[in-house]
């Protein structure tokens, strides 16, 4: 796994099951680690906990209290191929096919159409926002952008994916 500051496998081993579940499947996926607090809703605080734990011991004692899922988004390789060229309902089509459910990794729930009762609906749940990208749109780096719902209690706490 990586991350805008490089490498981040180590701090998220079960994620490392991913790779066996996909099994002889080549692929690069693009998505968000999340880390759920008690309430079942995105936690801030855990991420960043678990992002700057360095000692194994702290790493699997963050693993066991504040367990993190990996969002699958986006396909941006496949079998030797490059999708970026293809649009977003294609590479859906393609991350939706891959059945990714596992116990800490999951595909983004895709939502095309209405992003006005969407973004009302995230603002009722408390998250920071809808994470969107063009539906007819090929691939770019970076080019996931969030809508914001408005301010939430504490500060930004997650987010939720969709086609637009």
């Amino acid at each position: 796994m990586l991350d805008a500051g490089g490498e981040v496998t180590s701090h998220y081993p079960e994620l490392r099951l991913l790779g066996r579940a996909l099994g002889a499947v080549a692929v690069v996926l693009e998505g968000e680690v999340v880390a759920l607090g008690p309430d079942g809703q995105p936690d801030g605080g855990s991420l960043a906990r678990r992002a700057e734990a360095r000692s194994d011991a702290a790493l699997r004692r963050l693993a066991e209290h504040s367990p993190v899922t990996f969002f699958a988004a986006d396909v941006v390789w496949l079998e030797g191929h490059g999708t970026a060229a293809l649009p977003h309902r294609e590479r859906r089509t393609l991350l939706d096919q891959l059945q990714l459910a596992g116990p800490a990794w999951q595909t983004v729930p895709d939502h095309p159409g209405d992003g006005s009762a969407l973004l009302e609906a995230v603002r009722t749940q408390g998250l920071a926002g809808v994470v969107a990208r063009r539906i007819d749109g090929g691939y770019e780096p970076g080019s996931l952008r969030l809508i914001p719902a408005g301010p939430t209690p504490g500060g930004p706490s997650g987010v939720l994916a969709a086609g637009s």
